[in-house]
Order: structure tokens, then sequence, then C-alpha cells
């Protein structure tokens, strides 16, 4: 073998090294680079979940407080026509 084709045969190993290692390099930032992204798509998606939720348990909530006041409302009502009821009964008693 030649002097030169020797130092080739000799280079040619560790430049193929270096090419992996920064093909190696490249491909871990991109890995690391698409992990990254995958995290903030992941929290973003946590929190709209999270923000549903509060937004869901906040409708329900209020729907609650609307049937409550429905119900104390009529309440009242049964309260009221059982007075009356009881009016008209001791009027027909008399």
């Amino acid at each position: 073998m030649s002097p030169i084709s020797e130092q080739r045969a000799v280079s040619s190993p560790s430049d193929d090294s270096a090419t992996q290692t920064s093909r190696s390099t490249h491909h871990r930032s991109t890995g690391d680079s698409a992990r990254i992204e995958k995290r903030k798509q992941n929290t973003l998606a946590a929190r709209r979940y999270r923000q549903k939720r509060v937004d869901q348990m906040a409708s329900l909530e209020s729907a609650l407080k609307e049937t409550q006041d429905e119900r104390d409302a009529l309440k009242v009502r049964v309260a009221r026509l059982e007075g009356e009821v009881e009016t008209l009964r001791q009027l027909l008693r008399s």
C-alpha cells in the first residue's frame, strides 16, 4: 500500500466515526427537540383538560344553585297553598 492510501485508510475510520458522532448528535438533538415539543403539547393538553374540568364543575355548581333556588321557591309555594287549603277548610266547617 502506498503511504497516501494508507493514510486514507487510517483517516477514513476516524472520519466515519466523526461523521457518525455528528449524525448521532444531530439525531439526539432532533430526538430531544421532538421530546420537548411532545412534552409541551402534553402540558398544554393537561392544562386544557384541567380548565375544562373546572368549567364543568362551575357549570354543575351553577345548575345546582338554580335547582336549589327553585326547590326553595316551590317549598314556599307549597306552604302558602297548604295554608290556603287549611283556611278554606275552616271556612267550610263554620
